[in-house]
C-alpha cells in the first residue's frame, strides 16, 4: 500500500512529513506529488504533478487531451500495481483526479494554511476553480458560454459527477474512517473532534537542515508585508503600525537580536521601509536569506518574539512555541479579513496595546 501526498507549499511539506511520522510510515511506503514547489528533502519519492510533467505546453495538452485518464496512467507508472491512500488539502481539480483513481482506497486532508482554520463557507469557496473571475462567480452566464464551456470540460475527460465534488473539506466529514491531520486543535473547525489527529512536528536533523541551520534564541523575528489584499488599505497605514511598533520597543533593542524577512523575491532591502525604519531607531538589524523556510526557523529556535502584521506565519510561530504579536492592532483604521473567520487566530496572537 502506498501513501500518496500532494504538497505544494512549506506548509503542505510539513504537514505530509509530520503526518508520515505520525503514522510511522517507512520512505518505501511515500509518494509526494509535489506541484510547483521544490519539494526540500530526498528522503521520499518525489514526482512532479501532472500539470508539470503532461500539461505544460500546447503540445503536451493535446497529447494527453483526456487530462482525468492520462492522470491516471500518468500515476500508473509510479503504482506498479499497488492500491494507495490520498492524502490532500482541499479538493481541487487534481485532487479530485487523484481521489477517484481505482487504485485509491482512501482519502484524507492534511493542514494546509489558513484555509483550514476558516470555520464558514461562503459563495467564492464553493466556486474556488473561479475565484479570480468575479463576474463567473456572481452571474449564471449565457447560455452559449455555458454550453461551449460544457463541452470542453466533457471533451477533456470531466463528467458532471466528477465536477460535482465539492471544494471544501467539511463537505467530506461524513464519508467513514476519513481523518484530518492538523497542527492545533483549532484546525479544520467544521468537523468534528474526533475525526482530527493533532500533529506535533518535532525539531530533528532534517528539519536543522531546512532552517539552513539559523538557530535563534531570545531574539525577535519580524516578517514583513503589508499584505493589502487582505485589507485593501493603502500602505501608509502598514508603515504608521510599523513606527509605532517601533516606538513600544524600543527599550528592547539594546540587548535582543532582530532578524527580519522580507518578502519573497526582495533582493535589495535598503529601501525597504521596514529596514530603513529599523535602522533608523540604531537596531542592530539581520536580513533573513530569502530562500529560508520560516516555520523551519521557527522549529529550530527557542524562546522568540515574532512580529509581523497579517500573516499566517506569526500562527505558526505561536503553535511552535513562540510568542507572536500582530501590528494590525496598531492601525488607525482596521477592516474585516479572513483572519476574523478563523476561530483560535487571534487566540494564539498578541496585540500591541493602543
Amino acid at each position: 500500500m502506498k501513501h500518496i501526498f500532494m504538497v505544494h507549499s512549506p506548509i503542505t511539506f510539513f504537514a505530509a512529513y509530520a503526518t508520515i511520522k505520525y503514522l510511522r510510515l517507512s520512505k518505501d511506503e511515500v509518494i509526494v506529488i509535489s506541484s510547483n514547489y521544490k519539494v526540500p528533502i530526498e528522503d521520499y519519492k518525489v514526482i512532479p504533478s501532472f500539470a508539470e510533467a503532461r500539461n505544460k505546453n500546447a503540445l503536451q495538452k493535446l497529447k494527453y487531451f483526456n487530462v482525468p485518464k492520462s492522470f491516471d496512467a500518468y500515476l500508473n507508472s509510479h503504482l506498479y500495481g499497488q492500491d494507495f491512500i490520498a492524502y490532500i488539502d482541499l479538493m481541487s481539480y487534481y485532487q479530485k483526479i487523484l481521489v477517484t483513481h481505482t487504485r485509491c482506497r482512501e482519502f484524507h486532508f492534511i493542514e494546509e494554511g489558513n484555509s483550514s482554520y476558516a470555520n464558514s463557507n461562503d459563495l467564492e469557496t464553493l466556486t474556488w476553480d473561479n475565484r479570480q473571475n468575479k463576474l463567473r462567480v456572481n452571474t449564471q452566464g449565457t447560455y452559449m458560454s455555458n454550453l461551449l464551456n460544457g463541452l470542453k470540460w466533457a471533451s477533456r475527460g470531466y463528467t458532471n459527477r466528477f465536477l460535482a465534488l465539492p471544494y471544501a473539506y467539511d463537505n467530506y466529514q461524513n464519508i467513514k474512517g476519513i481523518k484530518y491531520f492538523t497542527f492545533s486543535k483549532k484546525g479544520f473547525p467544521l468537523v468534528e473532534t474526533d475525526q482530527k489527529r493533532v500533529l506535533e512536528l518535532k525539531n530533528d536533523d532534517r528539519i536543522a537542515q531546512l532552517s539552513k541551520g539559523l538557530y535563534y534564541e531570545n531574539a525577535l523575528l519580524w516578517v514583513d508585508g503589508a499584505n493589502e489584499r487582505f485589507t485593501g488599505l493603502d500602505l501608509s497605514y502598514y508603515h504608521k503600525a510599523i513606527d509605532l511598533a517601533i516606538e513600544k520597543l524600543a527599550t528592547q533593542f539594546n540587548n535582543r537580536k532582530i532578524v527580519i524577512k522580507l518578502r519573497p523575491g526582495l533582493k535589495e532591502y535598503s529601501g525597504n521601509y521596514l529596514y530603513k525604519a529599523l535602522r533608523k531607531a540604531n537596531a542592530e538589524v539581520e536580513v533573513m536569506r530569502d530562500d529560508i523556510i520560516l516555520e523551519a526557523v521557527f522549529l529550530n529556535s527557542k524562546n522568540c518574539t515574532v512580529l509581523g502584521n497579517l500573516s499566517s506565519a506569526l500562527f505558526y510561530a505561536s503553535i511552535f512555541g513562540h510568542q507572536s504579536y500582530s501590528i494590525y492592532s496598531l492601525y488607525s483604521k482596521k477592516v474585516k479579513t479572513i483572519f476574523d473567520d478563523m476561530p483560535g487566530f487571534w487566540e494564539n496572537i498578541n496585540n500591541f496595546e493602543t
